[in-house]
């Protein structure tokens, strides 16, 4: 049974831009401003790490930060079946996936995910290369 819980090596917290939700173990990427992130919207975006926390937009706005992992492994949500050994990479709302040739590869399953909004746990190689 996956245990879903997270082997962090590294976490840090960072900014994030107004009205902006996240969603715990989603992707989130850098924005051109410094110490501030955002969720991964790409199949090809530089993974900073894996949000630890739900920042709602209103806790956001009351100056609530987002706390990612970007180092170690994380617990990430699912969007389909993923194995053990499956190598991910971001979905378009940053939830995990199998990666495919010309997504970028951010880590590997260390659990296997029974389906989409399913955590597991994933070994992280942050911010990733592209799948040939």
């Amino acid at each position: 049974m996956p245990s879903a819980t997270s082997n962090q090596i590294l976490s840090k917290g960072f900014a994030a831009p107004a009205a902006t939700a996240f969603s715990k173990g989603r992707a989130v990427k850098l924005t051109a401003n410094a110490e501030e992130v955002t969720p991964a919207t790409a199949v090809t975006d530089k993974i900073i790490g894996i949000a630890v926390f739900d920042v709602s937009s209103a806790e956001q706005a009351k100056g609530k930060g987002v706390t990612a992992v970007v180092l170690g492994e994380a617990v990430m949500e699912a969007s389909a079946l993923i194995g053990i050994g499956d190598l991910i990479a971001p979905s378009v709302n940053g939830r995990a996936q199998v990666a495919v040739s010309t997504n970028r590869v951010i880590g590997v399953a260390m659990e296997a995910a029974s389906g989409a909004g399913k955590y597991f746990k994933v070994h992280l190689d942050l911010p990733g290369t592209i799948l040939a």
